[in-house]
């Protein structure tokens, strides 16, 4: 079953959208794009905006759902309050370079952020200040994920190039929360580039959409303990952005492919849905896994997945 972004008449129009997150209630939504977005009536009524400085690019809303967390491409952090969106603080949040996304610990009280300097590092909301803070030299902090309830967290570390030679094989680290408590966690595996990766929502598995050696694509789902490869699918490459996502329940995948966002059944890695886009750049699951986000370069929109969910 393929089915266009904006199949139906009443389809809602996010506009550009680079990342799109759910509120608890699943009724709210917010999204961010040339402007960061708060909508209600999922998406239906535009309720806020804000642009806290230019090319905002990365979003995270609080376990609380009272702050949003906003990120922008040369590493620039922005907290916004809920509903209003007004800013709350940015500079001493930030990062003094480039990086991945920006998500929120399990209390609301820290930002965990990476760098393509190779940091690691959670800062505290109140204070500004740099409680942790994991820096590799010649490496970059490549992705940044989480668990639903954010007690584990996934980060990629992909060494440099030096000279003229390719760089060496990512590295995949998962990191139970606290940070300060728990040492990193190593998964090996047969990836030569790690596209994008995430946990599943009990942390027991690993979804890992990476390059092989010979340049092909693929999605493999992995054993967190073992690295034991449990199942694995092509992965045909021609979107805008790599993304990937588990449902809540772990039943099913969706990640951004060749101009549409597939779903897979997780067990078989067998195709389910795919909606068709020109320029998809994003995908993820609301909290009951009712609905399904999909963010496009031109116009985002959430469906619901009642079609096909069993």
């Amino acid at each position: 079953m393929r089915i266009p972004f904006l199949n139906e008449k009443r389809a809602v129009k996010l506009g550009k959208s680079f990342s799109i997150q759910f509120f608890q209630d699943e009724r709210n939504i917010a999204s961010v794009g040339t402007k960061v977005t708060v909508w209600g009536d999922l998406g239906r009524e535009r309720l806020a905006t804000s642009k806290p400085f230019s090319h905002p690019g990365y979003l995270d809303i609080s376990p609380m759902n009272d702050l949003l967390a906003v990120k922008n491409t040369a590493g620039r952090i922005a907290l916004l309050s809920h509903p209003t969106l007004e800013l709350i603080a940015h500079q001493k949040l930030s990062m003094a370079s480039e990086g991945c996304c920006v998500l929120f610990s399990p209390c609301g009280q820290n930002l965990i952020s990476g760098s393509w300097a190779g940091e690691i590092s959670q800062r505290d909301i109140s204070a500004g200040e740099t409680v942790f803070s994991d820096k590799r030299q010649g490496e970059m902090i490549a992705w940044l994920s989480c668990t639903a309830d954010r007690k584990t967290f996934l980060y990629v570390r992909q060494p440099k190039a030096v000279g003229g030679g390719a760089p060496g094989p990512s590295i995949i680290v998962i990191r139970d929360w606290p940070f300060l408590m728990n040492d990193e966690q190593i998964v090996e595996g047969d990836w030569r580039y790690v596209k994008a990766a995430a946990l599943s929502s009990n942390a027991r598995q690993i979804a890992v959409l990476h390059q092989l050696a010979d340049a092909r694509l693929r999605v493999d789902v992995v054993n967190r303990e073992t690295g034991e490869v449990r199942s694995v699918a092509p992965f045909p490459y021609g979107g805008t952005n790599f993304s990937i996502a588990w449902s809540h329940d772990d039943r099913y995948l969706a990640y951004v492919g060749n101009r549409e966002i597939v779903v897979l059944d997780s067990n078989t890695l067998e195709f389910v849905v795919a909606y068709e886009d020109q320029y998809p750049c994003f995908v993820g699951f609301s909290p009951t896994d009712e609905y399904l986000a999909l963010g496009s370069w031109t116009q985002g929109t959430v469906v619901s997945t009642s079609v096909w969910r069993k």
